[in-house]
Order: C-alpha cells, then sequence, then structure tokens
C-alpha cells in the first residue's frame, strides 16, 4: 500500500516524464525572455518614435524658413521685369536669397519622410496625404532648378545685352567723331557755318541731345539718332551724310537688338515670378496640412 502511495506521488511531480521544477524554471525563463524582448523592442520604438518626430519638428521649421526667402525672389524677379521694361538704361541686378535652405532639405530621408507624413498620419485620405507630399517636393525641386534657370537666364541676357551695347557706343562714338571732325575740317577750310546748311543742321541736333542730357539709349535714339537719319536721306547728295549713315544704321541695329533682348527676358522673369507665387500657394496649402494633421497624431 505504502509502496503506491510513493509512485502515486512520484507520478504527479512529472510532465511527461519532464519534472515540474524542470517546467516552471523553464516557463519563467522563457517568460523573462520574451518580457525583455517586448520591453526592448517598446524602448526600440519609443526612440524611433521620438527621432521621426525631431525630423518631423524640423523638416516643418525649415519648411515655414522658405517662405519669406520665396517671397523675396517673386519680388525680385517682379522689380528685374519692371526695371528691364522700364527702358532707363540702368544697370540689372538679380536679386539672391540666401536663405533658400534646399540642400539641408535633401539631406533628409525621404523614407522618413514619407512615414511620418503618409504612413503614420491617418488624418485624410492616403490619397491626400499623397498630393500635399508631392506638392512639397515639386516646391522644392522647382525652386532649386528655377534658381539655377533664372541664374543662367540673366547671365545670358547681361552677356548680350553688353555685345549690343558695345557695338552702339562704338559707333555712337563713331558719329561724335565725324562731326568734330566735320567742324575741324570746316575751319581749317574757312568756311562759314551760314555756307554749310548741312554743318548746321547737324550741329543743331548734337545741341539739342546734349541739351536735353539724353543719357539712355533710348532717348539718344530718339534725340539723335533718328534726327540724324532723317537729316541724312534730306542731305543724301552730301558725301558727308554717306559717311555717317553705316554708323547710324549700326546704332539703329544694335538699338532694335536690345529693345528685342529686353522685351524678352522681362517677360521671362516676370513668367518666373508668376510660377513661383503659384507654387508658394501650394506650398504653403501642404505645408499647412502636414503641421494640423501630424500634430493631432501626438495627442
Amino acid at each position: 500500500m505504502s509502496t503506491f502511495v510513493l509512485e502515486t506521488l512520484a507520478e504527479n511531480e512529472t510532465f511527461w516524464g519532464v519534472s515540474r521544477d524542470t517546467i516552471f524554471t523553464t516557463f519563467v525563463t522563457i517568460l523573462i525572455f520574451v518580457l525583455g524582448y517586448l520591453i526592448a523592442r517598446y524602448i526600440e520604438r519609443r526612440k524611433e518614435k521620438k527621432r521621426l518626430d525631431q525630423i518631423r519638428i524640423y523638416f516643418l521649421a525649415i519648411a515655414d524658413s522658405l517662405i519669406n526667402p520665396i517671397e523675396s525672389l517673386i519680388k525680385s524677379y517682379r522689380q528685374l521685369s519692371d526695371s528691364i521694361a522700364g527702358k532707363k538704361g540702368h544697370a540689372f541686378v538679380l536679386g539672391e536669397s540666401h536663405e533658400l535652405y534646399l540642400d539641408t532639405i535633401r539631406t533628409l530621408s525621404q523614407v522618413d519622410l514619407f512615414t511620418i507624413l503618409i504612413l503614420d498620419n491617418k488624418h485624410g485620405d492616403e490619397q491626400l496625404r499623397s498630393k500635399h507630399f508631392k506638392n512639397v517636393f515639386d516646391a522644392f525641386e522647382f525652386i532649386r532648378l528655377q534658381n539655377e534657370r533664372a541664374k543662367r537666364n540673366f547671365a545670358y541676357f547681361t552677356s548680350e545685352q553688353e555685345v549690343y551695347s558695345r557695338r552702339w557706343n562704338e559707333n555712337a562714338n563713331s558719329i561724335a567723331r565725324l562731326f568734330d571732325n566735320f567742324v575741324s575740317a570746316n575751319i581749317r577750310n574757312k568756311v562759314p557755318k551760314s555756307q554749310d546748311q548741312f554743318l548746321g543742321k547737324l550741329d543743331q541736333i548734337f545741341h539739342s541731345a546734349q541739351v536735353k542730357d539724353d543719357r539712355n539709349i533710348y532717348m539718344v535714339k530718339e534725340h539723335l539718332i533718328d534726327p540724324l537719319k532723317e537729316l541724312c536721306k534730306e542731305y543724301r547728295d552730301d558725301p558727308r551724310a554717306m559717311i555717317l549713315l553705316p554708323f547710324i544704321t549700326e546704332c539703329r541695329m544694335a538699338f532694335d537688338n536690345i529693345v528685342n533682348l529686353e522685351g524678352l527676358f522681362s517677360v521671362s522673369f516676370d513668367e518666373e515670378a508668376s510660377k513661383l507665387e503659384k507654387i508658394k500657394h501650394s506650398f504653403k496649402e501642404s505645408v499647412a496640412f502636414f503641421r494640423e494633421t501630424t500634430s493631432k497624431q501626438l495627442l
């Protein structure tokens, strides 16, 4: 009888031949491992969430900081367009914004930003979030490419303008020297002014242009070059008129080239301003959307 009781007790202390102590120890070990894994995962997720939130704050701060520089560029393009169209002959300047931190934006991982702004952001449908995400990064790329394009176009504009302006100046100076030569020749030959109608009218044209202080090419063309052309047509039989005419023609050609160039680039920079204005509005709207929706998910 006692033997049976001992065997029964021994059987109850095992499970499939494994003692209860062993099972308990194994269970505790597994539980500790699982808990350790879960705690480690929790800590890792917390760190990742904190990292992504820091990126979110940094990204939105940079996006906000772009608005004023974008507006400065729009103003700069419009001022340049108006200055070119103003026909005042002034030196032209392309304003630049040194606060466009586009390179900083490009260092941020788009995978992280996609996770923050699209995957973890549950506000609004995914199509709307994707549209705003595309708007933001399309704006970054547009501004970068436009900056480069504007600099190239301005460099081309100023280079071509310099070529045509040099041609204008060279021929205008030649006209002035010829006038001085004609006056000197009459003095040497003792020809009275009253007997030289061509030179008398030529002198009146130059005197009128100097009195008006015509310093830009638009005014000089109106008060000097155009009247000289008409004078040479009137006195086409005078050899001096034929000497002057080629230089007058070169001035007019240079003037036409400058006018066409300025007209083209005045329109071009105005269009750049309009495009950037449109991009700015969609960019601000998308940044505001992400600021609102990503802040809600933290509540």
